[in-house]
C-alpha cells in the first residue's frame, strides 16, 4: 500500500548555521548578520539556538546531565526537524546547529557515525560557518560575561577540549562534502556578518536547487 505522504526535503529553505564554542560570539554575529539581511532585503528568520520551540524544555532537562546522550542527540535532531518542516522556503539563520551535536553528545560517548546518520538529511542546503578563536581569547571573552547559565557539557569541557571537538567535527563535515567556512572571531562582528551576508546573497538559490 503506497504511503499517502510525501517525505520531500526538497522545499526546504537555506540554513545559515552559526557554530563555535560557547562565548566565541554566535548570538553577537546572530544579530548583526538579521540587519544586513534586512538592508539587504533578503527574506529570513533567525533562530536562537535549536532547542526552541515545543522540544525546548526537554532538552534543556536531557542536558542538565550525561545520563541519556543518545536521548538527548535524538531530541536535538527532533528539534531541528520540526524547525526544517515549519520552514517553507525561508531562510533560517540559527544560532548552533548540527555541528554542536558533534562536539556536546559526541563528547558524552555517542559515535560520531551514529550522530551523523541522525543528522544527515538535516544537512541538506545548509551551511556552516564556524567561527574561531584561541584559547586565551576565548577565555578573556567568557570573563569578561561574567557567570552563564550551563550545562553539563559546558561544565565538564575545558576550552581547549571544545576548540579542538569544534575543530574535529567542523572536518567531519567537510570531509563528507557539506559546506564549512571558518571565520575569524577576532574580526568585528559587523565585518563576519557582511562576510555571511555577501556569500548569503550570492550562493542561496544555488544551494537550494
Amino acid at each position: 500500500m503506497k504511503s499517502q505522504v510525501s517525505f520531500d526535503v526538497g522545499h526546504w529553505g537555506l540554513i545559515v548555521a552559526l557554530e563555535g564554542p560557547s562565548g566565541v560570539g554566535k548570538s553577537t554575529l546572530l544579530a548583526h548578520l538579521g540587519v544586513e539581511l534586512s538592508k539587504a532585503l533578503v527574506p529570513h528568520r533567525l533562530s536562537s539556538n535549536n532547542n526552541v520551540g515545543s522540544w525546548g524544555p526537554i532538552i534543556r532537562g536531557l542536558a542538565s546531565n550525561s545520563a541519556k546522550p543518545f536521548t538527548l542527540a535524538l531530541a536535538t535532531a527532533a528539534a531541528r526537524a520540526e524547525m526544517r518542516e515549519s520552514q517553507s522556503q525561508t531562510i533560517v539563520i540559527s544560532d548552533r546547529y548540527v555541528l554542536s551535536s558533534f562536539v556536546y553528545q559526541g563528547y558524552a560517548g555517542v559515535p560520531r557515525e551514529e550522530l551523523y546518520n541522525i543528522n544527515s538529511f538535516l544537512l541538506r542546503n545548509a551551511v556552516t560557518f564556524v567561527i574561531d578563536l584561541d584559547e586565551a581569547e576565548l577565555a578573556a571573552r567568557r570573563n569578561s560575561r561574567g557567570s552563564q547559565e550551563s550545562d553539563w557539557f559546558k561544565r565538564s569541557l575545558t576550552i581547549k577540549e571544545e576548540i579542538e571537538l569544534y575543530r574535529l567535527a567542523a572536518e567531519l563535515l567537510a570531509t563528507r562534502k557539506h559546506i564549512v567556512f571558518h571565520l575569524d572571531g577576532r574580526r568585528p562582528p559587523g565585518e563576519l556578518a557582511a562576510e555571511v551576508r555577501d556569500w548569503v546573497v550570492a550562493n542561496s538559490a544555488e544551494v537550494t536547487q
